[in-house]
């Protein structure tokens, strides 16, 4: 699959799955399209540095030694409306754990 393939899919899965969105808050849109891909050989000396600690530490796996024979990572980052930030995050919490919220956002 070529790279603008998968920003393709992922794009129309963000704007166009029922999984991101809270129907119990007017619909709300969890995540925005236009995902932020970024694309790194699976050999590149970058994630050995990973393994220094104070950077992610010697627990870190690289792509080459939990996929051998890997070529490439595809790194992907999907954002938020700003408006809602953390206040989302909170009403999902809430409604997932069965109590009820006011659909209006708090700024």
């Amino acid at each position: 699959m070529k790279l603008e393939e998968i920003i393709a899919a992922s794009n129309s899965f963000v704007e166009n799955s029922p999984l991101n969105r809270v129907p119990e808050l007017d619909d709300l849109q969890l995540w925005e399209t236009d995902v932020l891909f970024g694309v790194a050989a699976a050999d590149d000396p970058i994630f050995e540095q990973f393994k220094t600690p104070g950077i992610v530490g010697p627990h870190h796996i690289s792509p080459q030694e939990w996929l051998p024979g890997a070529q490439s990572v595809i790194s992907f980052f999907c954002t938020t409306p700003i408006v809602f930030g953390e206040v989302i995050i909170i009403k999902v919490i809430l409604l997932k754990n069965g109590f009820t919220v006011e659909s209006k956002a708090i700024i």
